[in-house]
């Protein structure tokens, strides 16, 4: 009797059967509202820019989208795109996929001259094993410890998740806590009756933040806790306070500023002690590197330019090379109307108040921030005009 086999599609295990078509090459200095234009046209899945070089970086709709909303028509593409690297077509699978994490959430395909396609990382991959930092918890100094058991108690209680984000984490990872660290909490669910209930424990008074979803806890002796509702924002302009609302833990993790600062330390019942770590910030805080989450960070909140000069210094951080041309091309932009001057001098009292006061100011001048104390660009001209741009971008554009 004869065997019936089975046949199996044939699957290629290299990256050209990974790769998505859907790609446009545009010069780097084209305006971002040309690379949007040319992107919907061609219905494509990802904008790709060379630098020079091997050097390749690309831009999403969806980012393109997100610039034009904050007025960004006429800023170079360069001002908004993310590194992409190039691998060859015949790269193994398992290759590809190693190169796919939060720092690079896709990938370009094709030979050196040219990209054919686009690999994108799955939106919920994993970042790396499971780790615990139950027992560092048990020994942060002080009140740290009772404060952060309570809060996460109080949470249980309430069915409102809690993790400590922030500085504490970093701190806790790094092994340099103390008495002194400020407390920053987060809240999947309703963060005020939270801090409610651990002010009634720690005889401390709330004060509530609504438009922001936030609430602090002051204690007797001055200390202050900030509980935070886990929010997504949506920013209305360049450099203008956000509109929030409430989300996961996952999705506010992902609005922050550095990838280090990212992270997060479970407090409530049997998840008390387990590290959050969605965006790769605990590779970032073993290699000490600054990482922004995505390309329009500094344009959403120009006072992350000091931010990035302040950790730097602090915790002798080099800054990514994405990191530092998105902060260089953003402190040129001339779209802060928003930005208040309050917001300036309170970054820098901070970054003046460093232990390395000088070296973060050598880096902020290296990122470029004093361009945003300069004196505003005349009414009704951008920083990058059409006009002043490269020949062979008006050329490229007229032909689109």
């Amino acid at each position: 009797m004869p065997v019936r086999r089975t046949s199996y599609p044939q699957v290629d295990p290299r990256a050209r059967g990974l790769m998505r078509p859907g790609l446009v090459v545009v010069p780097p200095d084209v305006t971002v509202a040309l690379a949007a234009r040319l992107a919907n046209r061609r219905q494509a899945r990802i904008v790709a820019a060379r630098l020079g070089g091997a050097e390749w970086t690309a831009a999403t709709p969806e980012t393109l989208r997100r610039a034009l909303g904050l007025g960004l028509h006429r800023a170079p593409l360069l001002a908004v795109l993310w590194d992409a690297p190039l691998k060859p077509t015949k790269a193994s699978e398992v290759a590809v996929r190693r190169r796919l994490d939060p720092a690079h959430p896709f990938l370009l395909v094709g030979d050196r001259r040219q990209p054919e396609g686009v690999v994108f990382r799955e939106p919920r991959a994993a970042t790396g094993l499971p780790l615990s930092v139950e027992r560092e918890l048990d020994r942060l100094p002080g009140r740290v410890g009772e404060i952060l058991r309570i809060a996460g108690a109080q949470g249980e209680a309430l069915g409102h998740p809690v993790a400590a984000v922030g500085g504490l984490v970093r701190d806790v990872l790094l092994g340099r806590v103390d008495a002194g660290t400020d407390l920053d909490l987060v809240v999947e669910g309703r963060a005020p009756a939270v801090a409610q209930a651990a002010a009634g424990e720690l005889d401390g008074k709330t004060v509530e933040h609504p438009a922001f979803l936030t609430a602090t806890v002051i204690l007797p002796d001055g200390r202050r806790i900030d509980f935070a509702t886990a929010r997504r924002e949506a920013y209305r302009a360049a450099g203008a306070l956000p509109v929030v609302e409430r989300t996961s833990l996952a999705e506010d993790l992902g609005r922050r500023d550095f990838s280090l600062n990212a992270l997060a330390i479970r407090l409530d019942g049997p998840e008390r002690g387990r590290l959050v770590d969605t965006t790769g910030g605990l590779a970032d805080l073993r290699a000490r590197r600054i990482r922004v989450l995505h390309p329009l960070s500094f344009v959403e909140d120009p006072t992350r330019i000091l931010r990035a000069a302040r950790f730097a210094a602090r915790l002798g951080c080099r800054i990514d090379p994405t990191t530092r041309r998105l902060a260089a091309q953003a402190a040129r932009l001339d779209v802060y109307r928003a930005l208040s001057g309050d917001r300036l001098r309170t970054e820098l009292e901070l970054l003046l108040a460093e232990p390395r006061p000088v070296a973060a100011l050598r880096e902020a001048g290296r990122l470029g921030a004093w361009r945003l104390l300069g004196a505003p660009a005349p009414p009704g001209r951008e920083a990058f005009p059409f006009e002043d741009c490269p020949r062979r971008v008006r050329g490229f554009a007229r032909r689109w």
